[in-house]
């Protein structure tokens, strides 16, 4: 199979291997894939989370606006 190399991934190179190794490659590369998408969601969570917060009066609202200042790492764009 013709695969990425790990120090360039646009140069590829062939490998040769028996089928339980190229179940962990594919598990590896899937669980690669998928690491983006779980930080987003535990970020949307906690997010949400604490909107609950700030909804039921346990949570002020600036300090909802601050944690998702620093959680984001948003940018004050006013004048």
């Amino acid at each position: 199979m013709s695969v990425a190399s790990k120090g360039n991934p646009k140069q590829r190179e062939i490998k040769k291997q028996c089928i339980d190794l190229w179940q962990f490659e594919f598990a590896w590369a899937t669980l690669g894939s998928l690491e983006g998408v779980q930080i987003a969601t535990e970020g949307n969570r906690n997010m949400t989370a604490m909107l609950s917060l700030v909804g039921a009066g346990r949570m002020k609202p600036e300090q909802l606006s601050d944690v998702a200042e620093r959680t984001l790492k948003l940018t004050n764009n006013e004048g």
